[in-house]
């Protein structure tokens, strides 16, 4: 099984978050992937850090210990028809467009997803969750 961790994982881990950091040693003998997406919205974070050397060097260490999964065309269709499907159905679309890429990434990679938000997956069929729980106190990467 690949662990597909969510971005809010990435950056709780790179802010020092003690349930991000127990949650990855106890998932140490895993595979643990992140999505290309991630790798996005996380960069975003480090460029908005006061130290961006020291945010850059600690996440290209971070992605040294982690597969990326690219965006592939199988991941893009899949995530068209699970935007479509939940259009039809009313739930919000738009503006958890890279979290539905995420979420494609899992259905078509066969991942557990790990996330703070479970909100933004719940309603998505077939994605199986890990819902972590902040410890505070945390920084904010952007």
């Amino acid at each position: 099984m690949i662990l597909l961790l969510d971005s809010d994982v990435v950056i709780a881990y790179l802010a020092g978050d003690k349930s991000a950091h127990g949650f990855l040693e106890k998932h140490a003998g895993s595979e643990i992937a992140v999505s290309a997406i991630t790798v996005m919205e996380v960069t975003h974070g480090v460029y908005a850090n006061l130290d961006v050397p020291t945010a850059n060097a600690a996440f290209d260490s971070f992605l040294k210990v982690v597969s990326v999964i690219p965006v592939s065309e199988e991941i893009a269709r899949s995530c068209g028809q699970l935007r479509h499907s939940l259009q039809i159905r009313g739930a919000r679309v738009r503006a958890r467009s890279l979290d539905l890429i995420i979420a494609s990434t899992s259905l078509v990679h066969g991942c557990t997803l790990a996330t703070y938000n479970e909100s933004d997956y719940v309603d998505i069929d077939g994605v199986h969750l890990i819902r972590l729980v902040f410890d505070p106190p945390r920084m904010n990467l952007g």
